[in-house]
């Protein structure tokens, strides 16, 4: 628990408005948005009593969870599922708390994951009957939540920059934020992430398929814009200094198979210019150093002189020795080419559309997938490390984080989703975990 109030600089660079005056006052407002969070945040990891008394006092209501042999444990030694404003169990888990046990979680999370609401002026709704019910039927659905703000873009600024602020404050140096948006707020999201990570602690802008939408465009003879086919994944980490685990994928077809490719490129490094099988450059370079290009051009014409003795392909050769071995011949106009070896996964880029994002099974239209949710937790965790999702909606990040073997924390403020966040996580959990209510706490 947090004795005093710690220094911490929230936000890290200026917010400038273009040279356009019709957005001047929206990004002198958005900037203003942000330094009234820090405010805010300041305010709350105070830890004044009248500022959490009520937090407190779900201490007489929590429900410590067992194991296998009936002990009970407390949310500081288990996962945890808070119900309630995710402000408050931001604050919480800041703080800390004597009566439920908990220490300050500041600077222990490893990865943080949030689906918050889009700005899109909508409402969405929840399926009664599930992936088997009637989409669309209004005696099925009711509203899950919505996504409308009386004060626009603005108000939800103001809503998400104090979470953004405690989310930097409780992840480890090494830790990360992976933020799913869409074009909606997607530029102002990124402004203030910039505002509040530090633009030198980016990563990248990650695409991932878009929910299922009706295309109407074929019933009208010209259209004012073009669907959107994507969501956008802003990930931040804590530090410049953190890495992370590569993220995989199955390769394409044409991956799958040895194939041979320039060892040049248009990089300009002179120490990566010599000659090589007859070839000499004077500008751009070769990918390998001198004596890497040289072993490989050896090991293809040992390849060769096999070959005459067993006819088999360079695949075979390369998998009967070992799956080691590099090679480097002359292609037919003379120019150095290395072969590419076979590979069934390959490292991603920030293109992720090969993977399902969204999930409509258990009736939740912004449910998304537990194939997304696992590509960011192999990409951003590891085994034991605590990953965090504060819109939790129907529970996937938990069900994720359970089957991948790390802690989790869970919140959600809209009792349907986090009973089916609940459903969904008791069917597959592997060790106790905690709930917490703070759905009465007004700060």
């Amino acid at each position: 628990m947090t004795d005093s109030v710690p220094h911490f600089r929230v936000t890290r660079m200026k917010i400038t408005a273009p040279e356009v005056s019709c957005s001047v006052s929206l990004y002198e407002r958005l900037a203003s948005a942000i330094s009234e969070a820090e405010i805010s945040v300041r305010r709350l990891i105070s830890g004044s009593p009248s500022q959490f008394s009520g937090i407190h006092r779900v201490a007489q209501s929590i429900k410590d969870s067992k194991d296998a042999d009936g002990n009970a444990h407390h949310p500081a030694e288990t996962n945890l599922a808070v119900l309630g404003d995710n402000l408050n169990a931001l604050a919480l888990l800041f703080n800390g708390s004597r009566e439920l046990h908990m220490q300050s979680m500041r600077r222990k999370l490893k990865l943080v994951y949030i689906d918050p609401p889009f700005g899109s002026n909508s409402d969405y709704g929840f399926n009664l009957e599930g992936a088997g019910g009637r989409k669309g039927n209004a005696d099925h659905e009711r509203i899950a939540y919505s996504d409308r703000w009386n004060g626009g873009l603005i108000t939800y600024a103001e809503m998400l920059a104090p979470r953004l602020i405690f989310i930097r404050e409780l992840l480890r140096d090494d830790g990360s934020l992976f933020l799913h948006c869409d074009w909606h707020a997607g530029h102002y999201i990124k402004t203030m992430l910039d505002a509040i990570f530090g633009p030198e602690n980016y990563r990248n802008e990650i695409i991932t398929g878009r929910g299922q939408k009706k295309n109407l465009q074929y019933q009208f003879p010209g259209f004012k814009s073009m669907n959107v086919a994507y969501d956008t994944l802003f990930w931040y980490s804590r530090t410049p200094d953190a890495s992370f685990n590569p993220p995989m994928r199955e390769a394409a077809d044409f991956q799958m198979k040895g194939r041979w490719q320039s060892l040049w490129n248009n990089a300009d490094r002179p120490t990566l210019r010599y000659p090589l099988l007859g070839c000499s450059i004077d500008r751009g370079q070769w990918k390998w150093r001198r004596e890497r290009s040289i072993k490989a051009a050896v090991n293809y014409e040992i390849y060769l002189r096999e070959k005459r003795g067993t006819g088999e392909t360079l695949e075979e050769y390369w998998q009967r020795t070992g799956m080691v071995k590099e090679f480097v011949r002359r292609n037919r106009r003379g120019r150095p080419e290395y072969w590419v070896k076979p590979r069934s996964r390959v490292i991603c880029d920030n293109n992720w559309l090969d993977l399902r994002a969204y999930d409509y099974s258990s009736g939740m239209r912004t449910q998304k997938s537990e194939m997304l949710l696992e590509r960011i937790l192999q990409m951003g965790s590891s085994e034991g490390d605590i990953v965090a999702d504060f819109f939790a909606g129907s529970g996937t990040t938990a069900v994720v984080a359970e089957k991948m073997g790390r802690r989790w924390i869970s919140c959600d403020i809209g009792g349907a989703q986090f009973s089916l966040a609940l459903e969904r996580i008791r069917s597959i959990a592997r060790r106790p975990f905690s709930v917490i209510n703070l759905a009465d706490v007004h700060s």
